[in-house]
């Protein structure tokens, strides 16, 4: 939990800020030939790693644009309170 502990909105290599109003912590690597994005959303107990064969900005994009689709798809149960945009179901990706 401390690597994910902000100081500002870093902690320790770990991005920390909100998404759809829950504190997430997120990294982004590349090393030019892969790109890798992780988010972490504790109150959720979820965690979301996406991939790509490609170390472009267009990957990074890529695989940004995945993470908050698989996010939105699996952190609010059906009618759940508190999800944005209320109402009941899944959102869509």
């Amino acid at each position: 939990m401390h690597l994910h502990a902000p100081v500002d909105s870093y902690g320790l290599g770990w991005g920390v800020g909100p998404l759809d109003g829950l504190v997430s912590s997120g990294h982004v690597g590349s090393d030019g030939s892969f790109m890798a994005v992780v988010g972490i959303w504790h109150a959720k107990d979820l965690a979301i790693a996406v991939a790509a064969n490609a170390g472009t900005d267009r990957a990074e994009k890529a695989c940004q644009a995945a993470s908050r689709s698989i996010f939105r798809m699996f952190a609010w149960l059906p009618g759940e309170r508190g999800r944005p945009g209320g109402g009941a179901g899944r959102c869509s990706p």
